[in-house]
């Protein structure tokens, strides 16, 4: 028998976003939400070397990861990361890791916040606000 329980973390981490958006009015947070709420097996991916490879990654840049961010390899750009998880190793090299309920919590520039979207090797978006 298939069970279609959704975490119980994960599913309140989606209610603070629709939340957060709702009272902000804002698409973004509506946009990270989704994202999340995809099975773990189609769960974003990152290593801190992806980040750092990808142009559209600058210096001050916000970059939201609807998943987990893995410690392989180094990030040699000044950025906030916003994750879903984050790996020890990842907790390690890399300081400046919020969570997604920071993220509702925060005041940030939206014009500044890139969702990353990583599965199997291949970004199938990166959004700009």
């Amino acid at each position: 028998m298939k069970k279609d329980k959704m975490n119980i973390e994960k599913k309140g981490i989606i209610d603070l976003l629709y939340e957060t958006g709702k009272q902000k009015k804002k698409e973004i947070y509506f946009r990270i939400a989704e994202l999340i709420g995809v099975p773990r097996r189609k769960e974003t991916k990152v290593n801190l070397s992806k980040l750092n490879e990808l142009p559209i990654v600058k210096d001050g840049a916000i970059i939201i990861i609807p998943g987990k961010l893995l410690g392989s390899g180094t990030l040699d750009k000044k950025i906030i990361i916003y994750a879903n998880s984050v790996s020890e190793s990842a907790n390690k090299k890399y300081k400046d890791i919020k969570s997604i309920k920071e993220f509702c919590r925060d005041v940030i520039d939206y014009k500044k916040a890139i969702i990353i979207k990583w599965n199997l090797g291949v970004i199938y978006g990166c959004y700009k606000w």
